[in-house]
């Protein structure tokens, strides 16, 4: 299954980066990675941003994260997604069309925790971009 997979993360995702929220994913974006498989060549879409999960036993968010996201499709398997009773087939994805689906993909995610504190980040962000 893993050998053909072709990326099908999208160019862009306005919403995530102009997200304020950082628990809906915050200071992402779509960038151009040749991290993975080298079948990847003509989309090396990848999305990163900041985000946090939910940690359900405090009632609370967990720490910081920064998350790397890549989508992908496969020519043997067909995966469809619900939109309420509206299914369709996978053909791109972003980070916010996944909050909204019910279906299939395939996602390679890499999760890494933040050591500094998010107004740390938001500091250091702030004074790169000006």
């Amino acid at each position: 299954m893993y050998g053909t997979l072709t990326n099908i993360t999208k160019d862009t995702d306005a919403d995530l980066a102009s997200s304020t929220n950082v628990n809906n994913g915050m200071y992402g974006e779509v960038v151009q990675s040749e991290i993975g498989n080298a079948g990847d060549a003509e989309n090396n879409n990848m999305i990163v941003m900041i985000d946090r999960v939910r940690n359900p036993e405090d009632d609370d968010y967990s720490d910081y994260n920064v998350v790397f996201v890549k989508y992908f499709t496969n020519p043997n398997y067909k995966f469809y997604c619900y939109n309420g009773s509206t299914r369709s087939e996978v053909s791109s994805l972003n980070y916010t069309d996944t909050k909204n689906l019910h279906g299939a993909f395939v996602g390679k995610y890499g999760v890494k925790k933040l050591d500094k504190s998010y107004s740390w980040m938001e500091q250091q962000i702030m004074r790169i971009v000006g």
